[in-house]
């Protein structure tokens, strides 16, 4: 519904995972007895806790951002290492040719402005040297954790 309306979607997928011992009761009202209170309050939790989630998540990309911007602050504006730094948060995984055609420079520049983020210890390479791997290993981190258990207390039915 929400990509219908050129929103962006919430993910409560992983909410309902962690609670799902706990949510069978309200949809089973729901079947049973035709009560939708408890069923609409689980999913309108689930819903600000998706989005409390989603905001946690994008401080912590921007606080990543930032710290990439002041590391590379002495590079030319309009180097290919300034433009990298806006293009990790969305692409922390990638080859350097993915960086050249998203960044649009040449593949020297690309492969410069990589080589900068690892002497930065920013990316990590695989050890193959063809078509290389390379990983914004501090953002995969931020993507991977667990979020704070439950911001909201009450989405407990």
């Amino acid at each position: 519904m929400l990509a219908a309306e050129g929103c962006r979607p919430l993910y409560v997928s992983g909410l309902l995972y962690r609670n799902r011992r706990d949510d069978f009761g309200a949809p089973l009202e729901v079947q049973l007895r035709s009560r939708w209170d408890g069923c609409i309050d689980f999913f309108t939790q689930a819903a600000m806790s998706a989005c409390d989630e989603s905001m946690a998540l994008a401080a912590q990309q921007a606080a990543l951002r930032d710290d990439r911007n002041r590391r590379v602050a002495d590079r030319r504006p309009d180097s290919a290492s300034r433009k990298l730094v806006a293009a990790l948060i969305g692409t922390p995984v990638f080859i350097v040719n993915q960086v050249k055609r998203l960044l649009g420079v040449s593949f020297p520049a690309a492969n410069n402005a990589v080589a900068d983020f690892v002497s930065l210890g920013v990316l990590r390479g695989t050890a193959r040297q063809h078509n290389r791997v390379f990983v914004a290993h501090e953002a995969i981190a931020v993507l991977d954790q667990a979020p704070e258990q439950d911001r909201r207390p009450s989405l407990k039915l």
